[in-house]
This record gives structure tokens, C-alpha cells and sequence, in this order.
């Protein structure tokens, strides 16, 4: 096969199956991941960790069988899913229109 020929059978194999969107919508996904952490940890838990009188969110913990589980982050982790969660969903209904989004 010559050089030629596989770059077309490549283009090809990428527009078929559409990897570039694929893998432009992935990257897409890890900066948007970053972002939505970054205001997480850095901005909603410091604001709600001091209007909450708590300690610093990295250090709140609960005793359970004699150990302390430091929970803090997991918190935060968790409300970093929420926030990611309830954009997405947001996206997804805006574009598929709210009729289209129900249907299914």
C-alpha cells in the first residue's frame, strides 16, 4: 500500500468514526473538569467552610472507631460531581430543546 493510499484509508477511518470530535470533545471534557474543580476548591469550599464557622474544609473529620476520617475533601469531591452533574444536564436539555429531553 502506498503512502498515499494510507493516508486516504486513514482520513477515512477518522471521519467514519469520527474520532477528532471524539477526542476534541474529551479534551473539551478534562478542561471543563478542571474548571468546575477549580471554583469548587477554590472558591465554594473556602466561602462555605467560613460561613459555616468550620475549620478549613482539608481538615474536617469525623471520629469513627477511634480514628478520625478526615472528610473534608470527600465533601468537596462530592460537590464537584454535583456541580459537573447538574451543568451537564443543563447543556444537554438546552441543546436537545426541553420537549426532545423529556420525551426520551
Amino acid at each position: 500500500m502506498t503512502r498515499r493510499k494510507r493516508k486516504s484509508v486513514f482520513r477515512r477511518f477518522l471521519k467514519e468514526y469520527g474520532i477528532l470530535s471524539s477526542a476534541a470533545g474529551f479534551v473539551v471534557g478534562l478542561v471543563f473538569k478542571d474548571l468546575i474543580h477549580s471554583i469548587v476548591f477554590k472558591l465554594l469550599m473556602p466561602v462555605l467552610s467560613t460561613s459555616l464557622h468550620l475549620k478549613p474544609y482539608e481538615k474536617i473529620s469525623v471520629r469513627f472507631m477511634g480514628k478520625n476520617l478526615m472528610i473534608g475533601e470527600t465533601i468537596g469531591y462530592a460537590i464537584d460531581l454535583f456541580v459537573i452533574v447538574l451543568v451537564l444536564y443543563i447543556i444537554v436539555r438546552i441543546i436537545m430543546g426541553k420537549e426532545e429531553f423529556l420525551e426520551k
